[in-house]
C-alpha cells in the first residue's frame, strides 16, 4: 500500500512539475490573460455580498458566465430556432430573440 502512494505521490509531484516548467518558459502572456484575470477577481466582489462560499466560487462563476451574455459569442439563429453554426450576429440580420444583431 505504501509503495502505490509513493507511486501516486511522483505521478503528481512530475505533472506539477511538468506544468510549472512549462508555465516558467514556454507559456507567452496575452492581453487576453490579463482581462480573464480581470472577470475572474470582479466574480469574487460580485458575489461577495451572497456568503463566503458563493465569494470564494464567485471569481469562477462569473469567469465561466461572461462569455454567455457576450453578443460577440452568440450566435444567431433561423426562424425555426436552429443555430447556423459558425454564423455570428453581424450586419443587419436580426436574431431569433427580435433584437437587431451587433455591428
Amino acid at each position: 500500500m505504501d509503495q502505490t502512494r509513493t507511486g501516486a505521490r511522483r505521478i503528481i509531484v512530475l505533472a506539477l512539475g511538468a506544468c510549472v516548467a512549462w508555465l516558467s518558459f514556454g507559456y507567452r502572456y496575452h492581453f487576453l490573460d490579463g482581462v480573464n484575470l480581470l472577470i475572474h477577481e470582479a466574480g469574487h466582489v460580485v458575489f461577495g455580498s451572497v456568503g463566503q462560499t458563493v465569494a470564494v466560487a464567485g471569481g469562477t462563476i462569473l469567469q465561466l458566465a461572461f462569455p454567455l451574455g457576450t453578443p460577440a459569442l452568440r450566435t444567431c439563429r433561423s426562424s425555426a430556432g436552429t443555430s447556423t453554426t459558425g454564423t455570428t450576429c453581424s450586419g443587419r440580420r436580426a436574431c431569433s430573440n427580435g433584437r437587431k444583431s451587433w455591428e
